[in-house]
Parts: structure tokens; C-alpha cells; sequence
């Protein structure tokens, strides 16, 4: 069983209502996350841009929350990932803490986020984005929250660290198929090399002064990289879309959440065969890395954060 120790102390209340009625209170609960993670991006974007037209800002945040919403449905009902959920949330308040210079709130999100699901490791690169004494202290934050989740079960059982792997099978609709990755058991360097590029290209990232891309960038190679294509991985990475529409620049449009929004949600509905799916995912996945790593800023920079 993949899960954090905080996901099973937050699943505990839930447990105790029973099988039936405890889903739907989670399902319920989940659902009602959304709204207030896309309010908190917004007050991100305003702390950001603070000279800009909050009408706009609001708007932006409004239409593209539409669309995260109905990504967001599925992870709160149908799979009722509330691991999932939690994380993603940590990894929003840590956008917004950075926005706002908060280092210790930025790294103890980050470091609640790795107590819950491995892969939240992908947004530590946001540390970056603060100067360097603060990021320093924001990453000990982490680090220390971290170590301290794990660390027990690890002592109790050393192979806890074996769990790290995937648990999942190669499917014919993944990108890895589409590259010609054998179908079945994933590989093991799934998982060190979705981590390391995650982490090497949002370190990119920050220095090319688009430190809020970098949830976008770790998640989008998490989906691009990963042997399976639950509907529910969409979500965080249109979520990280919204946050990169919202803080991009003062006036944006949600571009890369709609994209997303209509390569993988619609296209997983729309799309009957597998290959077709894959190539849609490589579509997005690729787009996203190449756009924020790779292609040169034409407009006026991003600020960072000490900066706003």
C-alpha cells in the first residue's frame, strides 16, 4: 500500500463514520478543497502582480477554476484520492507562501506534502525562487518534517524504502509504450527518473525566472513519465497549469489549463484508441517542458518574489 503516514491519520475520522457514509463525507469534504485552492492562487497572482487589474485577475482565476473544477471531480468522488487532494493543496499553499515571502510556511507545506506522497518531492524547487538564506531555511523546514514522518517506519522496517517504486503496470496508452517501454511490470528507473528531471528543470526553471511553472513542469513529467493514465492525474497538473496562468503575467488568459484540459480530460473520453491517447499526452507533456525550459522569454519577466 502506497500512502504517507499523514494520509492515514487524516483517512482515520473518515474510517470511523463507516464504508458508506464515510466515503461520501470524504467525497464531500475533497470536492470542497477545490474552490478554496483556486481562491488561494489567486490571492497569489495578487500579491505577485499588485499593480495589475484585479478584475482581470478574477476573472482568470474564475473561468479557469471552472475548468479545474471538472478535472477535480473525479479525484474527490470517483477515486477519492485523498492523499492526492492533501498534496495538492500543500503544494498550493507553498506557491502562495513563496509569492508572499514566507519561507517557513513554503517549506513546512512542502515537507507536510512529502509525508503524504513521494512524489511532491517535485515541487521543492520552489524554494529557489526566495533568496538564499530564506531558502535555506525553508528547505531545513522540509527536510526535518520529512525525516520525521519517515524515519520510524523506516527504522521499524528498512524496506519501507523499497515501496518508493511503482506499483503499477506499463499500459498501452502511456507515453512509455508510445517510446516503446515493454507493457507490464513498471521499470525501476521510473520513479529516480521522473524525480531527477522534475527536480533538475524546476531548478531550470527558477533560474530563467519562471519559478511559478515549476508545480506545472514536476507534475507534467510525472504524467508524461508514469506507466499508468488515471484520469486523476490530470488534476494536479491542471491545477499547476492555473497557477502558471494566474502568475505568469498580469493580464493572462488560463491557455495551458484549457490545453490540458482538452488533451487529456476530453481526450480520455473522446479518444477511443490507445495510441492516439499517448501521443495527446506526449503532446502536453512535451509542450509544457519545451515552453518553460527551453523557449526564451519575450515578455516582460516574471518578478521574483522579494521583488513583489
Amino acid at each position: 500500500m502506497q500512502i504517507g503516514p499523514l494520509s492515514l491519520l487524516l483517512a482515520t475520522p473518515f474510517r470511523l463514520l463507516g464504508r458508506t457514509d464515510g466515503r461520501i463525507a470524504a467525497s464531500l469534504l475533497l470536492t470542497a478543497v477545490a474552490p478554496a485552492l483556486v481562491f488561494t492562487l489567486e490571492r497569489a497572482a495578487v500579491a505577485v502582480w499588485h499593480d495589475a487589474d484585479r478584475r482581470l485577475v478574477a476573472l482568470t482565476a474564475f473561468f479557469g477554476g471552472l475548468v479545474v473544477m471538472q478535472a477535480w471531480s473525479p479525484l474527490a468522488t470517483i477515486y477519492a484520492r485523498l492523499d492526492d487532494v492533501v498534496l495538492l493543496g500543500a503544494i498550493t499553499v507553498a506557491v502562495w507562501a513563496v509569492a508572499v515571502r514566507r519561507p517557513w510556511l513554503a517549506g513546512a507545506a512542502l515537507g507536510v506534502g512529502m509525508t503524504l506522497k513521494p512524489w511532491g518531492v517535485v515541487a521543492f524547487p520552489l524554494l529557489l525562487a526566495l533568496p538564499r538564506r530564506e531558502w535555506l531555511r525553508a528547505g531545513g523546514i522540509a527536510g526535518a518534517i520529512t525525516v520525521a514522518a519517515w524515519l520510524p517506519f523506516v527504522i521499524a522496517d528498512p524496506s519501507t524504502l523499497s515501496a518508493v517504486r511503482p506499483q503499477v503496470m506499463t499500459v498501452p496508452a502511456s507515453v512509455l509504450a508510445l517510446l516503446g517501454v515493454p507493457l507490464g511490470d513498471a521499470p525501476l528507473w521510473v520513479r529516480p527518473v521522473q524525480f531527477g528531471a522534475a527536480l533538475l528543470l524546476g531548478s531550470v526553471a527558477v533560474a530563467r525566472g519562471r519559478w511559478a511553472a515549476v508545480p506545472l513542469l514536476g507534475i507534467a513529467l510525472r504524467v508524461g513519465l508514469d506507466p499508468e493514465v488515471w484520469l486523476y492525474y490530470s488534476t494536479g497538473l491542471l491545477l499547476a497549469a492555473l497557477a502558471w496562468d494566474l502568475l505568469r503575467s498580469p493580464h493572462p488568459l488560463p491557455v495551458w489549463t484549457l490545453a490540458g484540459f482538452v488533451l487529456l480530460d476530453v481526450a480520455y473520453v473522446a479518444v477511443g484508441g490507445d495510441h492516439q491517447r499517448a501521443v495527446l499526452r506526449l503532446v502536453i507533456t512535451a509542450s509544457v517542458v519545451v515552453a518553460i525550459a527551453v523557449v526564451p522569454r519575450r515578455a516582460r519577466p516574471q518578478p521574483r518574489p522579494a521583488d513583489a
